[in-house]
């Protein structure tokens, strides 16, 4: 699985465990806690947001490799995914400002 933010990135090996990801901040010149994410994948994952101790399981939110998810994540500090197989997926997570 790899994880990408927007101006940060992060690669992680192809896994079928949870990890978790620290969700990023609003615009350099803010620097505010996100308060929605648009998340794409590159195959079927299962995301949750929560703190930094959250973990995802297979039946949590199913992010669709077609389509966008936005997500409010208003008080949570990371979003945790877990591979529904074994394979490397891309997990893109850019911050939404309205």
């Amino acid at each position: 699985m790899h994880i990408h933010q927007i101006s940060n990135s992060v690669d992680l090996a192809s896994i079928v465990t949870t990890t978790r990801i620290a969700i990023p901040d609003t615009a350099a010149e803010t620097s505010r806690p996100a308060s929605w994410v648009r998340l794409t994948a590159t195959d079927y994952i299962y995301v949750r947001p929560g703190d930094s101790a959250v973990d995802a399981i297979v039946g949590d939110i199913l992010v669709i490799p077609t389509e966008a998810l936005y997500l409010n994540v208003a008080g949570f500090t990371d979003i945790a995914a877990i591979n529904r197989v074994a394979a490397d997926i891309d997990l893109n997570i850019a911050v939404v400002e309205f």
